[in-house]
């Protein structure tokens, strides 16, 4: 025997070997005694149980395994030969083959334990723990992996243990040692998992149970899910640490996404919900390890639209952002695999993600630092390549395109591409500049720097965003980086341009230089009067624009040359003057959405100033060039949308002003978030081209003009009716429909008015082509001005109107919530700031909520009465009276009044007056003596209170119950009902217990939540969607009507005001599918009865009851 084996089996592991040896298998043929009988039916009952049907799921009578109080001393003393084989090979890694002691051991363990279902479903919990212990230790052993692979039979009896173990600690709870026998089948399986991922076949003796399918049969991934929960961290994350090793085949990632609902499947929905609650909610771990196995579920479409559908955009957006890099890394790539969808583009930039993920590419001054490791700055290069990633896939978007440019993107992703060998020998282990680590990071900078070129070439693909890096990239590298070509997703086609960099030190030099002149941030070195200019925004014949800042706010600075605007000093300056007097009319007159906004117009060194709004969008003729190089169209719904909003503005302009654009063009036409349409530049043309109109009209935009210009004929705004048709049919043809090289052919066809149709009638409706026929109609006589135009599309007109006011109505809601919401935090913080115990602040509070609540029922007098006098006795006039009427109506007497209120005079003029009441009450002879100061009450006339505490407690408990449930489980059934319902009330939950509410807030939220009151929930507070809202109101009127689903119509009109009532009612109805009055004492209609029956009154209208205990 060698030392090895020797050392392994020295005492007492020796006499674990001979105990399992001694330990024969039963023999078939042999009876099994009546004890084995009785436990073997006990365990076929429990398995019998949990296979049964989810919505009839029974609680099995026993947990498993079942700890029986009088253990045999054989007993004991295995399991304490499990513990200390445990205990000494703690450290123990490797065992391999030639370990004939460790092959021997993990032989009897698997014939003579894991296939014995007789010793499995009698096993004491202490030594199953030890036993799945030493297992877990042997598999560490990578040879020991696949031996145990080869055992299909061992793999089967494995899995109905997890199973068992799983089902039996989610009905049963923390059994003695169950936490820990679920942990170590966790790991065991995530041990074999990896193995069969990392060779491919667990089986290679039999391909029929290869190791990529076989935990799929034997349905391991269900138990795993279900796992998922468990409410301890630990066994949290044992689950999803081997789920994520099974979820790296494509085979489980089908069968986790594809599988039915019920207690052998998991709905894809329900598995998102869960992972992320767990990486919103849980703890740091337990967030990498959700955000890992949803990074890795994501490849599939299901998944993809059900985080879509459950709000998790947001939630990964703000993961991106997260400290944790590892959490960061999981969820950029996550936001990468969405952002292939266009809305989800489009949800990124309206959740501000843009900047956040270019905050990620800033400097961070700890990058410089000696002390940070090889493993950390790695991960930091990971998550700055997962960010350029993210970015490359939001700049498929123009308008992200844009916004990225505007948040300083250029200079950002420009400085990645600089040679980073300084970051790499900073970080580096100072041992050897060859080591493995180094190579790592270099590794990671090289495909950094390819990231961060790939990012600004899709940057560049935009037209708008050219110049900025026209500018920073040198002009020997620029070919090289054009040659790529627009929107080339291959990562190695970048390595050209990352090698052209390092090669010459000349053309990293330039780079560096060329960084600082795109930097936004850097100190304006350009001033026009009190105005600094932080770049140029355009130029063309008649002048240059720039983007300045004054103070803290943007505007757009046109400035135009006076040299050009006549013949001599006394001309240019009439026509300057002429501009002036025009631009300061349309400063004082000119309010539209749709218009540009002048502010203020100067003259500085024979130049004209003309300071206007800045509009943060691209020009329309930019969104067609880049449609049309990406192979794409606008849709007719979006042409709609964009061409209502310039008809509005020209009969704006045509009609209220008398102005006349004359030079409308795609140019001028800004489009800025969500499509809003900004003209710009009307008029202009008129006063700059007083005497040489037909030249400077026609330069640049003879494409648009209409025949009256074409001819030098008189014209008027018809004129841009005629434009506006060759907008619409270049938004639809992606072309304009007059364009020609040769100029004399260009006016030739404007006069004829000869367009093609064709592109239009394949793919637009009948009446876009009938508006773009009226609007290029020759004769100016019979083309529709503004009005006809609008009266062509009223439908479209009307729609847009609809649009507008529902935007308007949100708006003021929003308005109204928010000035609410600050009145009530002001009266909140007045009540609450009264002081100690008895102060104004805490008498207003209390008068609040009495008022809410009412003055009537067993909450009236009674309530108030003092402490001393709860018995019998209350203090009395002098004379006490004798007759009942006069017992009764002192057994009534309203409440004090409060020092200081409105009521006080009422309720002192309500109280009889001492001589009245000896009036009347005559001299019987049975009076108490007026010494003694007190009356009498029959009990009678006692009526029981209820505790004013009691309902907020009650509704607090439900929270409580509700908040404990695990994720996407309605009643521990997972069946999914109400899960929109579910969702808000988490959100509610979440926010009503943070951090940041005070205990007054607390009580007013359940006050408002008591009593059903029809306010409106602040949405901002809670962080739900609108669409949340709307699906759970949805389900909440599906399930009072009892439908099956609700008609169309009636889910368009669900509208986005959640009240408290609503909230209450969901939370009723979802507390009605748990087992929340399950097993409680009566049921509530019998509480309710009773509670009427004893004088009190139920805190709430039928079908909500939430103080219900």
């Amino acid at each position: 025997m060698s030392s090895e084996d020797a050392s392994f089996e020295q005492n007492p592991l020796r006499e674990l070997l001979s105990l399992l040896e001694k330990s024969l298998p039963l023999p078939v043929t042999a009876a099994p005694t009546a004890q084995q009988q009785q436990l073997e039916k006990q365990q076929q009952s429990l398995r019998d149980q949990c296979r049964s049907s989810q919505s009839a799921k029974p609680v099995p009578d026993s947990p498993w395994p079942l700890a029986s109080p009088r253990a045999s001393a054989h007993d004991q003393q295995e399991a304490e030969l499990w513990h200390l084989f445990c205990q000494s090979h703690r450290n123990e890694r490797r065992f391999g083959a030639s370990n004939h002691g460790a092959n021997k051991l993990l032989d009897l363990l698997l014939a003579r334990r894991v296939k014995s279902d007789l010793w499995m479903s009698s096993a004491q919990p202490d030594t199953l723990l030890g036993l799945l212990g030493a297992l877990r230790i042997l598999l560490r052993d990578r040879f020991m992996q696949r031996r145990c692979l080869d055992d299909v039979e061992a793999l089967e009896c494995l899995a109905r243990a997890l199973k068992l173990a799983s089902e039996s600690y989610l009905i049963h709870g923390d059994t003695p040692h169950m936490l820990d026998i679920v942990r170590e089948l966790c790991n065991v399986f995530q041990k074999l998992i990896t193995c069969s991922v990392a060779s491919g076949s667990g089986n290679s003796g039999n391909s029929a149970n290869s190791g990529k399918d076989i935990f799929l049969k034997l349905q391991v991934h269900v138990s795993l899910v279900h796992l998922l929960s468990a409410n301890d961290s630990a066994t949290l994350q044992c689950s999803l640490h081997a789920l994520a090793s099974l979820a790296q085949q494509e085979s489980p990632r089908q069968l986790l996404r594809s599988s039915s609902s019920g207690v052998g499947g998991v709905k894809p929905e329900s598995l998102t919900e869960q992972l992320l609650a767990i990486a919103e909610r849980y703890d740091s771990q337990s967030k990498r390890l959700a955000a890992n196995l949803l990074r890795l579920l994501l490849s599939d479409a299901s998944i993809r639209s059900a985080v879509s559908e459950l709000d998790g955009i947001a939630l990964l957006v703000n993961l991106a952002g997260s400290e944790d890099v590892k959490l960061a890394w999981n969820a950029l790539w996550c936001l990468i695999q969405l952002a292939e969808d266009a809305g989800v583009r489009c949800e990124v930039r309206a959740l501000g993600g843009v900047p956040l993920i270019l905050a990620l590419l800033v400097p961070n001054e700890d990058d410089s630092e000696d002390g940070v490791s090889e493993d950390q700055a790695q991960l930091t290069l990971n998550v700055r390549s997962a960010a350029c990633c993210a970015l490359t896939e939001l700049l498929i978007d123009d308008r992200n395109s844009f916004l990225i440019a505007q948040n300083n993107g250029v200079y950002l992703l420009g400085r990645l591409l600089l040679p980073a060998s300084s970051i790499a020998s900073s970080n580096s282990s100072s041992s050897s500049a060859a080591s493995e680590g180094s190579q790592r990071i270099a590794e990671a900078v090289n495909t950094l720097r390819k990231n961060s070129c790939r990012a600004l070439r899709f940057l560049f693909s935009l037209e708008r965003n050219r110049r900025a890096v026209k500018k920073l990239l040198p002009t020997g590298l620029l070919a090289a980086f054009i040659d790529i070509g627009h929107y080339n997703r291959d990562l190695s086609a970048y390595a050209s341009v990352v090698a052209a960099i390092d090669r010459d030190e000349e053309l990293a030099q330039e780079l560096r230089t060329n960084l600082e002149s795109v930097n936004q941030n850097r100190e304006a070195n350009q001033h026009i009067k009190d105005y600094a200019v932080l770049e140029i925004l355009g130029s063309g014949a008649f002048g240059t624009v720039y983007k300045v800042r004054k103070q803290d706010t943007m505007y757009a600075i046109k400035e135009l040359n006076t040299g050009g605007l006549g013949r001599n000093a006394n001309e240019r300056q009439k026509n300057v003057g002429y501009i002036v007097s025009e631009l300061t009319m349309a400063k004082e007159h000119l309010r539209h959405p749709n218009v540009v906004r002048y502010y203020k117009t100067f003259e500085e060194n024979d130049k004209l100033y003309i300071v206007m709004e800045l509009i943060e969008g691209a020009s329309l003729m930019e969104f067609f060039v880049s449609m049309r190089e990406k192979g794409l169209k606008f849709e007719e719904d979006r042409v709609w949308f964009i061409f209502v909003q310039i008809v509005l503005a020209l009969r704006y302009l045509h009609k209220e002003k008398d102005i006349v654009h004359r030079d409308l063009s795609p140019n001028n036409i800004m489009l800025g978030e969500d499509d809003h349409v900004t003209i710009t530049d009307f008029g202009l043309a008129k006063q700059k081209r007083k005497d040489c109109s037909k030249m400077i009209s026609v330069v640049g935009t003879m494409v648009y003009a209409c025949p009256e210009i074409v001819q030098s004929q008189p014209y008027g705004e018809k004129a841009d009716i005629w434009s506006i048709g060759c907008v619409l049919y270049h938004m639809a043809a992606l072309k304009a429909p007059f364009d020609s090289s040769n100029m004399l052919n260009l006016a030739t066809r404007i006069v004829e008015g000869s367009y093609d149709p064709t592109p239009l009638q394949n793919h637009f409706s009948k009446q876009l082509l009938d508006v773009v026929a009226a609007c290029l109609t020759v004769d100016s006589e019979r083309r529709p001005d503004i009005v006809g135009v609008a009266s062509l599309m009223a439908e479209r007109v009307l729609r847009h109107l609809d649009l507008v006011q529902a935007q308007k109505a949100a708006a003021d809601r929003r308005l109204h919530r928010e000035k609410r919401r600050n009145r009530r935090r002001l009266l909140l913080l007045d009540d609450s700031g009264g002081g100690g115990g008895g102060g104004g602040g805490a008498a207003a509070g209390a008068g609040t909520e009495a008022a809410d609540h009412g003055a009537g029922g067993s909450t009236g007098s009674a309530s108030r009465m003092p402490a001393s006098a709860s018995p019998t006795v209350v203090a009395s006039p002098t004379t006490a009276p004798s007759s009942a009427s006069a017992s009764a109506a002192s057994a009534d007497l309203p409440p004090r009044p409060r020092a200081g209120t409105s009521t006080s005079s009422a309720a002192a003029s309500a109280l009889p007056p001492p001589a009245a009441s000896s009036a009347s009450g005559g001299g019987g002879g049975g009076s108490r003596p007026s010494s003694s100061g007190a009356l009498t009450i029959s009990q009678r006339r006692v009526r029981q209170i209820s505790d004013p505490i009691l309902p907020m407690l009650a509704a607090l408990h439900k929270l409580a119950h509700l908040a404990r449930l695990p994720p996407g489980v309605v009643g521990g059934s997972g069946s999914g009902l109400g899960d929109s319902r579910r969702r808000l009330l988490d959100k509610y939950c979440g926010a009503l217990f943070s951090a940041g509410v005070s205990p007054v807030e607390v009580k007013e939220e359940i006050r408002r939540l008591m009593g059903a009151s029809r306010d409106p929930v602040e949405l901002e507070l809670l962080g739900a969607s609108d669409r949340l809202v709307r699906q759970a109101l949805q389900e909440q009127q599906r399930a009072a009507l009892r439908l099956e689903r609700l008609p169309s119509a009636t889910a368009e009109d669900c509208g986005a005001e959640l009240t408290y009532a609503d909230l209450a009612q969901m939370l009723e109805s979802v507390l009605e599918s748990t087992e929340f009055y399950h097993g409680r004492a009566g049921n509530r209609n019998s509480q309710q009865q009773q509670q009427q029956h004893q004088g009190g009154r139920p805190a709430l209208r039928r079908g909500i009851s939430l103080s219900d205990s």
